[in-house]
């Protein structure tokens, strides 16, 4: 792929949410590609950003 990498951290800063929460909402969700205990970092573009940006979009739309 060689897309640009980003984190949890840096999707949550850039929606204006919290970082642990919406790592904890990560976590809540069971995302079956992601190794508990590892970093949220995914490449952008990817599945796996998309399953991230999924679970944002569900948590800015609650607040």
């Amino acid at each position: 792929m060689g897309g640009k990498e980003t984190t949890a951290e840096e999707m949550a800063k850039a929606a204006g949410v919290g970082a642990k929460q919406f790592r904890q909402r990560l976590r809540d969700a069971q995302l079956p590609w992601h190794v508990l205990g590892t970093h949220w970092t995914v490449v952008e573009g990817s599945d796996e950003h998309g399953d991230m940006q999924a679970v944002l979009a569900r948590m800015v739309k609650a607040s």
